[in-house]
């Protein structure tokens, strides 16, 4: 049986996983393959969708690529959900590193799905 190459989801998920259960370093070595993680002391939340629409890294007046992971604050707009002609922006709930998202820019996204 074949392993596939772990991705930046995989790599999220396992991050949250380690930090909900209070384990800071996390190293797997099998058929000659390593994987070895740290946890940033400051890793953001798990951010989920509120709205169904399309989601937004970055303000659509905003040429500026948007890079990840980033630092954020308690009540930053991290990104935004587009919903017609409405646009509504997600707010950070604490400060930390903001991992990449998980779905991709302008992507429809449904709620209670998680982006960060």
């Amino acid at each position: 049986m074949t392993s596939a190459a772990m991705t930046p989801s995989d790599e999220r998920r396992l991050l949250r996983m380690m930090a909900r259960h209070g384990i800071v370093e996390f190293d797997f070595v099998a058929a000659g393959r390593t994987i070895s993680l740290r946890l940033e002391p400051n890793l953001h939340p798990e951010i989920r969708c509120r709205q169904a629409g399309n989601f937004l890294h970055r303000h659509p007046t905003d040429v500026n690529p948007t890079v990840f992971p980033r630092a954020v604050s308690q009540g930053d707009v991290v990104a935004y959900i587009k919903v017609g002609a409405l646009l509504l922006p997600i707010v950070s709930s604490a400060d930390g590193w903001l991992p990449e998202p998980l779905r991709a820019h302008g992507e429809a996204v449904g709620y209670d799905e998680v982006l960060f």
